[in-house]
């Protein structure tokens, strides 16, 4: 499974949307978001020298990660809506509020479909858990934390409308990994992303 395919089924899923609902969820932005988060993902696990075959999970897992958003937008828009204006409202993680009014957040939702797609498991890992990689069983770092510290970046570097509130970085749970002191390189990575 290359990041080619992955590009693939995310067009194939976004286009199936009517056009009220993309623009309405902003798609275009959110498209654009994971391609980098994709790209940022890759980079800061090469940065730590994770073997060739994690940065491509890496690159997959970040393009794939909101595909849950797409079940959300498709199939309950009006419930979604309403969680990002509970998120932002609130300051209550996006995640958290689909949780109380769909009991599945757009993580949870997204790893079961990629599952259904028979995609590797890092994968669907990584994308299960890109809002909690600690939940993961993991004590080393992983392409999951990957994908989280690159997305939480891109939210907060690169918001769009359509976006609930997001969390800070949780510094502790990378401290814990001994990474911590990565975070501005990641940064610096992260605006290399923008450039390109």
């Amino acid at each position: 499974f290359k990041a080619s395919e992955a590009l693939i089924l995310t067009n194939g899923v976004f286009s199936e949307l009517p056009e009220p609902s993309i623009r309405r969820f902003c798609v275009d932005q959110l498209q654009e978001h994971c391609m980098r988060v994709g790209t940022l993902a890759r980079a800061i696990c090469n940065g730590l020298h994770l073997p060739e075959d994690q940065l491509d999970v890496a690159s997959m897992a970040g393009i794939l990660h909101d595909a849950g958003k797409m079940i959300l937008i498709s199939s309950f828009p009006d419930e979604y809506w309403r969680s990002i204006l509970e998120s932002r409202s609130r300051y209550f993680p996006v995640f958290g509020a689909e949780r109380q009014a769909l009991q599945a957040s757009h993580a949870e939702l997204g790893g079961y479909l990629l599952d259904l797609w028979g995609l590797p498991s890092p994968i669907i890992e990584a994308v299960t858990y890109h809002h909690e990689p600690w939940l993961c069983s993991q004590s080393v770092f992983s392409v999951t934390d990957a994908v989280y510290i690159a997305s939480l970046i891109d939210h907060e570097r690169q918001s769009n409308l359509a976006d609930g509130w997001s969390e800070p970085i949780n510094i502790e749970y990378l401290q814990s990994l001994g990474v911590a002191d990565q975070m501005d390189s990641w940064l610096r990575l992260h605006k290399a992303t923008l450039a390109e």
